[in-house]
């Protein structure tokens, strides 16, 4: 009696133990108000911290940690830098050849990884394991491997709609207006066991896949992973569904409970040194 009364509180314990988010931002390349990854990973951080106890929360800069070895206590690692678009713009921060091996350690052991807006750029040749991993990425090359988009991207002001209403992300989230700039015919896997479509924008047309702007996978390996088009404006994280979305989404890939109602994060703005190229 006397062990299943300590298999039951160190069971608990365990449920109830922190879980770690690393952030990794990039540097910026955009001007004010656009792609602002410092400012939006730190603005996260606070958010998230204040809305559970059970999130702690670790800030990278420059897209990649000085010491790689903190990834292999994360609970989950949330990218938001730019991407690789043919000849233009940077690899995600993660896509060089040491690196990978690095971040393919994590997600076998059942690491989530979340994706975010530019960081959902990816040549074809990464494409299997970046679906695999996150559910999803913008697919800019043609069958020969050169710059020819089969995603797409347009700006506008259109109601966001929740697609799978049952998922934790979703808890608390009505459909919202939003100006953006969305990514949309997203490369997803063609084996959709443990991926769901998170939102949908109907305005972008198209099939339902065509417009889905976030989404989410529960892998084989015990991991969660998710990846969205939105994040362009840094103005957007002043709208409230747009938060609690966010908050939702990182802290279910983490393996955080979400409450009914989804976390709530009233805005703040961040300060501080941001750094830049």
């Amino acid at each position: 009696m006397r062990f299943l009364w300590l298999l039951l509180l160190l069971t608990a314990a365990h449920a109830a133990a922190p879980k770690k988010i690393v952030i990794l931002a990039g540097l910026k390349s955009h001007g004010p108000g656009f792609h602002e990854y410092a400012k939006s990973a730190k603005l996260l951080k606070i958010l998230l911290e204040r809305a559970t106890p059970l999130a702690k929360v670790e800030l990278h800069f420059r897209g990649w940690p000085d010491e790689p070895t903190t990834l292999d206590t994360a609970d989950s690692i949330i990218v938001i830098s730019d991407g690789q678009d043919g000849h233009l713009g940077s690899p995600v921060p993660f896509l060089l050849p040491e690196r990978m091996a690095i971040m393919e350690r994590q997600m076998k052991r059942g690491c989530g990884l979340g994706l975010i807006h530019f960081s959902t750029f990816f040549p074809d040749a990464d494409g299997q394991r970046i679906l695999a991993w996150s559910g999803g990425y913008f697919d800019w090359q043609d069958e020969t491997g050169a710059r020819k988009w089969s995603s797409a991207i347009k700006t506008l002001e259109a109601t966001v709609e929740p697609a799978t209403p049952g998922h934790p992300a979703l808890r608390g989230l009505a459909p919202f207006a939003l100006k953006e700039e969305f990514y949309y015919q997203m490369a997803f896997p063609a084996n959709r066991t443990g991926w769901k479509p998170l939102l949908r924008v109907p305005a972008l047309g198209g099939t339902p896949d065509s417009q889905t702007v976030a989404w989410s996978v529960q892998r084989r390996d015990g991991g969660r992973g998710f990846g969205t088009s939105m994040g362009h404006f840094d103005a957007n994280w002043q709208v409230p569904a747009y938060r609690k979305f966010f908050l939702n989404l990182i802290a279910w890939s983490a393996g955080l409970k979400v409450p009914t109602r989804g976390f709530e994060g009233e805005f703040v703005e961040a300060t501080g040194e941001i750094p830049s190229r």
